[in-house]
């Protein structure tokens, strides 16, 4: 038995012997493979080509290897033409850019300058308006003053909206006031019988006294018409404007005055009352009082055709007025 265990002892020792020596080798063997690998491996790789013509797989990863090396460095050359490309490109681009600028700036002076330019015109031709407007206006007035010379020289002048001659202007306005006047005293005359009637002759005072301003409005009126006719520039005069503005009271108005205080009444009668001194300066007309009686007598059935200026009946206005008071 320890014969047999003796033998098996031995038997290990001298496996382990060798295993530990495989081992050794092995390892040798293996860091001198991974050491001279790659020349080993292309001198069999090599070899083996050379005696069976047949290429294998590591040669055709090399030939692979190197063509992609080839693809890469030719990819990388492109990429730096393409970045050497964009590089030119982005300095044309930054100096589009500033050209841009450059112009934007020239366009914003040229259109600061055409507006300035478009604003002196504006003003010229506004200027050249206005003396155009001066210059028609002066012509016109040129026009006007020569007509009026040449008129004046032929003795014609401008009377109520028509040109006529001086003496025609003179001898209408001269009829017409000389009418209005015989109208105006046969009108006083025949109302003064009227006017002396207690309380109904205060309606007849108030009438003709109306009736009185009118002729005196119209007067005036006839006589600034016949100064345009001298004077184109005269307009109204102050006496014109102040009658044509003056109203008659009412009668019930008339009437309560005197009866509220007959002195002040009486008093402003006399202060507008010419005095003794001042009738002895007026010059009266001839008058021939046994016609003027005849008018007066037989005026009473038609006072009122005499004093109403194209009325037919004043006396039934001025009746119908007194009864509406």
């Amino acid at each position: 038995m320890k014969k047999i265990l003796g033998i098996a002892w031995r038997f290990f020792w001298r496996l382990k012997t060798i295993l530990l020596a495989l081992l050794l080798v092995g390892s040798l063997s293996l860091n001198l493979v991974l050491f001279v690998g790659g020349s080993l491996f292309s001198a069999v790789n090599s070899g083996f080509e050379a005696v069976s013509g047949i290429q294998t797989i590591a040669s055709r990863n090399k030939a692979e290897i190197a063509s992609l090396s080839e693809d890469v460095i030719i990819e990388r050359k492109a990429k730096r033409e393409v970045k050497g490309q964009l590089a030119e490109t982005s300095a044309e681009l930054v100096a589009e850019r500033k050209v841009k600028r450059e112009l934007k700036g020239q366009v914003a002076e040229i259109s600061g300058d055409l507006v300035v330019e478009r604003n002196a015109k504006r003003a010229l031709r506004s200027q050249v308006s206005d003396q155009a407007a001066e210059l028609a206006s002066f012509r016109v007035s040129n026009r006007q003053l020569k007509s009026q010379v040449r008129d004046i020289g032929l003795g014609i002048v401008p009377f109520k909206g028509k040109k006529v001659a001086l003496s025609a202007a003179v001898d209408e306005t001269a009829d017409m006031v000389n009418r209005r006047a015989v109208k105006t005293a046969k009108r006083e005359v025949a109302s003064m019988p009227a006017e002396a009637i207690p309380y109904l002759g205060t309606a007849m005072i108030v009438g003709v006294t109306a009736l009185e301003l009118y002729d005196l409005c119209a007067t005036l009126k006839d006589m600034s018409a016949l100064k345009r006719a001298f004077n184109p520039d005269f307009g109204q005069s102050d006496e014109e404007l102040e009658v044509c503005a003056m109203k008659v009271p009412p009668k019930a108005e008339i009437i309560e005055a005197v009866k509220a205080s007959p002195e002040k009444a009486w008093a402003a009668a006399t202060a507008a009352t010419p005095s003794w001194s001042e009738l002895k300066q007026f010059e009266f007309p001839d008058v021939s009082w046994t016609e003027m009686w005849g008018t007066t007598t037989s005026g009473a059935s038609d006072i009122w055709e005499n004093t109403a200026e194209g009325a037919n009946d004043i006396g039934a206005k001025v009746k119908k007025w007194w009864l509406a008071e």
